[in-house]
């Protein structure tokens, strides 16, 4: 920037600021006498006058000399454009007078004149941003001429201006750079101080003065303002910048960014700027083909785009992403190359870790014994594998592209539509639905589907994952289990004799109706109690836990035995019966199921005979059987021995040889008739 000072060897008179009319000094007539006398006094009058405004004006054009003078020192070197600003507003006030003054800069993003400086006080609504339009600055701007308006509240009322009730007046001036209008200058008055043409010059050369330096203090600005930014967003992006020179007269002059030299693990003190200092840095298994990537760069003159490894200092090994372009001199030679590095590491980590996820996807996905797909959101098969091919019957081409459920037994899985409209808006969890599809041949196949959602970033589905298994001989087995189990309820239930079924915690799990009528309890009586609680004895119960604990230590597989015990009815009522036990097992859990009858009948006959024989004993009858041959089978009574035939009517011996005279032919006949039934 120039510095406005009058050279030391000139007066200051001869710089050129206007500062009002010029006055030619009156032509001096003869006179004589009183009159001539009186004419020279007025002529040295006016001559003093005119002595006095020269130097005046002289003063004047000394102070706007030095004040210029002054701000341009001040300013020079600055590049803080709030301060030369600052500096702007002041100097102005200071060479034109006035209450105050303010800068503008124009925006040209935002089509407005920025507040960039301001002598006013700060609560005083000086609009950071304006139209030009709306200011005397913006008139200024716009014409790029010195405005003076000494009647201020009457133009804004006529240009509809911003409001200033308490200015009276303003010049204004453009800041021009290179003839190009950039923002304006101007000084306002609250009071009489009215301005001229004059203070319009005085604030346009300190316009001109400095203009420029703010223009570069600002380009300086934006331009520090984007290298930060460059360099923060290198640091953020892991991207650095270099200049490698290719000419022997350049070598060790090499220039690399700080994220570079961060990359490569150097700093500015241990980097010394040749290419060797790369090359030390690559991988020594990727050097070759790095060498050739840059020969043919070289040779080509096309771009040097290369991924591959460097060791750093500590010998963490990094991937890295080179891109450059050479530049060459008239002769077509390559004289440096102008690139970016950038640190890709962390991208390589995680695309190798999605190449090895992808690669064990599809393994898993092909090499699945179990059938699989891949389901775009409307329905469609993308991708299948061989276990559903070969389930469904169908080769890969007929399935791919065609909706799912044209292969799946559709009323099976309607029940489950709202669990795979959940799935679809992630709101609920994975499906598992039971149902059976359509083979070619026409049969249908009982599967267990497995739905999951792939979703992307945003949350959308972007494929489902189905995972059919092939559940038919288990369905047929659960079938028949089913089938075997009503059957074996069937029998339990029609059985004459009671049936009771516990675990090997003693906990009844059967109670057939024969039961009931035999303790004269209800099922639900029974049913989940332990067995010793509700149907044995209080003294035999611990022997009966002890017999089961015995039993499930052996480990013995089968139990089959019969024993006489007594049992407890309802009300406490016991009674005899004859217990047939069986152990068995279940998917290796043991249970023991028992046949029970009642024997209290049989005690009751047993009472009853042994009643008989003592009566027949003691009365004088004979009470026999014999079959039909005359052998005896029941010889009793006391007449026996009365009439002596006690020794030889035995059981086993002849009725016929017993009767002391033959025997009719007759009743022989007859008797045999009655044995064998006959009428």
């Amino acid at each position: 920037m120039g510095k406005v000072r009058p050279p030391p060897d000139r007066p200051a008179a001869k710089v050129a600021i206007p500062v009002g009319p010029k006055r030619r000094a009156p032509a001096i007539k003869p006179a004589s006498g009183v009159r001539a006398v009186k004419g020279r006094r007025d002529l040295r009058a006016e001559l003093a006058a005119a002595q006095a405004k020269a130097a005046d004006e002289a003063a004047e054009r000394a102070r706007v000399v030095e004040l210029l003078y002054e701000i341009s020192t001040a300013s020079g070197g600055v590049l803080d454009v709030a301060k030369l600003a600052d500096l702007t507003v002041h100097g102005a006030h200071r060479l034109v007078g006035g209450d105050e003054a303010l800068l503008r800069w124009w925006d040209p993003e935002r089509k407005l004149l920025r507040l960039l400086g301001t002598t006013y006080s700060p609560d005083w609504d000086n609009h950071l941003d304006v139209e030009p339009l709306e200011t005397i600055v913006g008139r200024a701007f716009l014409t790029g001429k010195p405005v003076v308006e000494n009647d201020y509240q009457q133009w804004r009322s006529s240009a509809g201006a911003l409001q200033n009730e308490n200015v009276t007046a303003y010049v204004a001036v453009p800041l021009l750079v290179a003839e190009r209008p950039v923002g304006g200058l101007a000084v306002s008055s609250n009071g009489d101080r009215r301005f001229s043409e004059a203070d319009a010059q005085i604030l346009g050369l300190l316009g001109a003065q400095i203009g420029a330096a703010i223009e570069a203090a600002r380009l300086s600005s934006d331009l520090a303002d984007s290298l930060s930014l460059l360099e923060q967003a290198q640091a953020v992006g892991a991207i650095g910048t270099f200049v490698a020179w290719l000419t022997p007269e350049k070598a060790g002059l090499d220039e690399w960014s700080d994220q570079v030299l961060e990359i490569f693990g150097y700093t500015r003190e241990t980097y010394d700027g040749t290419n060797a200092a790369f090359w030390r840095r690559v991988h020594p298994d990727d050097i070759d083909w790095v060498r050739k990537a840059q020969a043919d760069a070289h040779e080509t003159g096309t771009l040097y785009d290369i991924t591959h490894r460097i060791v750093r200092p500590d010998g963490e090994v990094r991937w890295i992403h080179e891109r450059a372009a050479a530049q060459m001199d008239a002769s077509g030679k390559p004289l440096r190359f102008l690139g970016v590095t950038h640190d890709i590491t962390d991208q390589e980590v995680a695309s190798r870790a999605l190449r090895e996820s992808a690669e064990q996807f599809t393994g898993a996905f092909e090499g699945s014994g179990i059938g699989m797909a891949l389901i775009d959101p409307e329905g469609n098969y993308v991708r299948v594998n061989e276990a559903l091919c070969a389930m469904l019957g169908y080769p890969s081409e007929e399935l791919l592209g065609k909706p799912a459920s044209d292969f799946m037994y559709v009323p099976d899985f309607v029940a489950s539509q709202h669990a795979f409209g959940e799935l679809m808006a992630a709101r609920g969890p994975n499906v598992v639905v039971e149902g059976r599809y359509r083979h070619r041949d026409g049969r249908l196949i009982w599967g267990r589907l497995h739905g999951s959602a792939i979703r992307a970033d945003n949350g959308t589905v972007r494929f489902f994952v189905s995972q059919v298994e092939d559940i038919s001989e288990g369905v047929a087995a659960v079938s028949a289990l089913t089938a075997s189990e009503a059957r074996n309820a069937a029998v339990i239930s029609s059985s004459l004799d009671a049936m009771v079924v516990m675990d090997a915690d003693t906990i009844v799990t059967e109670f057939n109706p024969a039961a009931e009528r035999m303790f004269g309890r209800d099922k639900a009586e029974v049913i989940g109690r332990v067995l010793s609680e509700t149907l044995v004895p209080e003294r035999f119960r611990e022997g009966h836990l002890a017999g089961v604990r015995r039993n499930l230590a052996a480990g013995a597989k089968t139990l089959s035995r019969r024993v006489e015990v007594v049992a407890l009815g309802a009300g406490g009522r016991e009674f005899p019966i004859e217990l047939s036990l069986s152990r068995l097992e279940t998917d290796g859990e043991p249970f023991f199921a028992a046949s029970i009858r009642d024997l209290s009948d049989r005690d009751r006959l047993s009472e009853s005979k042994e009643m008989l024989a003592k009566v027949v004993a003691a009365a004088p009858v004979i009470l026999f059987a014999c079959d039909g041959d005359g052998t005896v089978t029941l010889a009793e009574g006391r007449a026996l021995g009365l009439l002596g035939v006690g020794g030889a009517l035995t059981v086993g011996s002849n009725v016929f040889e017993w009767h002391r005279s033959p025997v009719p032919r007759p009743m022989r006949q007859s008797h045999r008739k009655v044995a064998s039934g006959a009428s």
